[in-house]
C-alpha cells in the first residue's frame, strides 16, 4: 500500500474541511430560514414547532411588560416572538396608570396585534376641577363647548375658556334638550316649556294654546329657530319667530333625522311608518305595522323601533329584525373616520338582565360586551368606540367590548365625556367637575 504523500493529505484535510464548513452552512442556513419562518426547536418533543406572536402598542408609550407575571420588556411598543401555541397571560403596567391585562391565544403563523391599549390614569379624582356645587343635574352641548348646570343656580359653563358665560334665571328644571347647533336650549320647568338663546342670554317661553297631551317637544335638526311638537296624534311645527302650524292629525310618535321626520301615521285603520321632509311633503312609506306603540330611532340611513315591553328591531327593507328583548337604554355613535370619510354607525343598548351590547347595523353583528350584577343606569361609548363608560351603584367605569379591563374612574351620579381626555361628572356631594382620565 501506498503512503499517501504529504499533498495528497493536504487535499483529502481540505476536502473533509470544506465538506464540513459546507454542512455547518446548509444546516446553519435551515435553521436560519426556520427562524424567520417562525419556527422554534422545542427540545422536550425534539421537533421544530411554527410558533406565533404578539404585538402590543400602549398609550402612553414606554410601558413595561409582563408575560405570565415575569417582565418581558421595559418599554411598549414591542413584539414578543417565538411564542410556542398556547394561553398566555398578558400584563402591561406604568406608574400612575391603571394597567392593562389580557388572557390571549397564541396561533402557530399567526399575529395577535393589539395596537389600540390604552392605560387610563390611576385615581383620577385627583386631577379634578370643580365647576360648580348643590348641582341637581348637568347637559353637556353637542358640541361639547358648553354644559348647562341647575340647581341652586342655573349657569352655563364654556368647558374650552373654563369659566361661567350666561347665567338663566330659571329654577325647578325637569328636563333640557340642546338644540343640534348647540346655540339653544329647550326648557321644562313643571309648568311650561322655553327656549333659552345663548346668544342673547335669555329664556322665552313657548306660547301653548294647550299644556295637556303632549306626547312630545323636538328640536328640526336644521334650524334652531323651530321645534316640533306632538299632541296626541296631532304634529305641528313651532317657529320661534312666527307662529305654530299643524302638520298632520294623524301622527302617534316621530323621530327627527338628518334631513327630514320618521313618524308613526294611522291611515284607514292601519299603521305606517313613513318618512318625508321636514315640512311632511314628498311622503314615502317604509313599512306597514300592527300597531303604532313603537318608539322611533333614525340614525344616518337606518331605522330602528322599540316597542312597549322594550323589544328592539332594525327596520329592514319592508320587515323589521330584532335585535334583542328587554332594551331599555339605547345609544348611537358615530366614527366619522379619516377625515369624514368611512362614517361608521355603531350602537350600544342595555336590557333588563343589565347586559350591555353593540350592535353594527352595517354588519348587523350582536355581541354581548358586558353582564353586570348590579344595576346600570348609564351608558355611553368612548370616542374609540373601542371602550364603553357605563354608571353602576355611583360608580363611573370603563371596560374595553370583550368585557376586560374593568376600570372605577370616579364616583357619582351623571357623567358625559367631554373628550378622549376628560370627563365632566356629578360626584356624590352634588358638585360637578371635570376629571382628567388620560394625558
Amino acid at each position: 500500500m501506498k503512503k499517501l504523500t504529504k499533498k495528497k493529505k493536504k487535499n483529502i484535510l481540505m476536502i473533509v474541511f470544506w465538506f464540513v464548513i459546507c454542512l455547518i452552512f446548509f444546516a446553519l442556513s435551515t435553521l436560519l430560514v426556520l427562524w424567520a419562518a417562525g419556527y422554534k426547536y422545542n427540545f422536550a418533543t425534539k421537533k421544530f414547532h411554527k410558533t406565533g406572536l404578539i404585538y402590543l402598542v400602549s398609550d402612553p408609550a414606554y410601558a413595561k411588560v409582563y408575560l405570565d407575571g415575569k417582565l418581558k420588556t421595559n418599554k411598549t411598543p414591542t413584539t414578543i416572538s417565538y411564542l410556542a401555541p398556547g394561553n398566555y397571560q398578558v400584563s402591561i403596567k406604568k406608574e400612575g396608570y391603571s394597567s392593562w391585562s389580557k388572557d390571549i391565544k397564541v396561533v402557530a403563523g399567526k399575529v395577535k396585534r393589539y395596537d389600540n391599549i390604552i392605560l387610563f390614569l390611576a385615581k383620577s379624582q385627583d386631577n379634578s376641577t370643580e365647576i360648580a356645587q348643590k348641582v341637581t343635574n348637568f347637559s353637556l352641548a353637542p358640541n361639547k363647548n358648553k354644559v348647562l348646570i341647575w340647581g341652586e343656580k342655573t349657569i352655563i359653563y364654556d368647558l374650552k375658556n373654563h369659566k361661567i358665560i350666561n347665567t338663566i334665571s330659571l329654577s325647578n328644571i325637569k328636563f333640557s334638550e340642546w338644540s343640534p347647533d348647540s346655540k339653544k336650549i329647550l326648557l321644562y320647568g313643571g309648568k311650561d316649556y322655553y327656549v333659552y338663546d345663548l346668544a342673547v342670554n335669555k329664556a322665552s317661553r313657548i306660547k301653548l294654546t294647550d299644556k295637556s297631551n303632549i306626547k312630545k317637544i323636538a328640536w328640526h335638526n336644521g334650524d334652531s329657530n323651530k321645534l316640533f311638537l306632538l299632541r296626541k296624534v296631532n304634529l305641528y311645527l313651532i317657529d320661534l319667530a312666527k307662529t305654530t302650524t299643524l302638520l298632520a292629525s294623524n301622527i302617534s310618535n316621530l323621530a327627527v333625522a338628518e334631513n327630514g321626520l320618521i313618524y308613526l301615521a294611522k291611515i284607514d285603520h292601519q299603521y305606517f311608518l313613513e318618512k318625508s321632509d321636514f315640512n311632511l311633503k314628498n311622503n314615502q312609506r317604509i313599512i306597514n305595522l300592527k300597531t303604532d306603540n313603537y318608539q322611533i330611532f333614525a340614525q344616518d340611513s337606518d331605522y330602528f323601533l322599540k316597542n312597549s315591553d322594550g323589544t328592539f328591531y332594525l327596520v329592514s327593507g319592508n320587515k323589521l329584525k330584532k335585535i334583542n328583548s328587554q332594551v331599555s337604554l339605547i345609544v348611537f355613535s358615530n366614527d366619522e373616520g379619516f377625515w369624514g370619510f368611512g362614517k361608521k354607525t355603531k350602537i350600544l343598548y342595555k336590557t333588563a338582565l343589565d347586559e350591555i351590547w353593540s350592535y353594527d347595523p352595517k354588519e348587523q353583528t350582536n355581541d354581548l360586551i358586558f353582564r353586570d350584577s348590579k344595576s346600570i343606569q348609564k351608558i355611553a361609548w368612548y370616542s374609540d368606540l373601542a371602550h364603553v363608560l357605563f354608571l353602576t351603584e355611583n360608580k363611573i367605569k370603563v371596560v374595553e367590548l370583550d368585557g376586560t379591563n374593568e376600570i372605577t374612574i370616579a364616583h357619582g351620579l351623571n357623567f358625559d365625556l367631554v373628550n378622549e381626555k376628560e370627563l365632566i361628572y356629578l360626584d356624590l356631594n352634588k358638585t360637578v367637575k371635570i376629571i382628567e382620565i388620560r394625558k
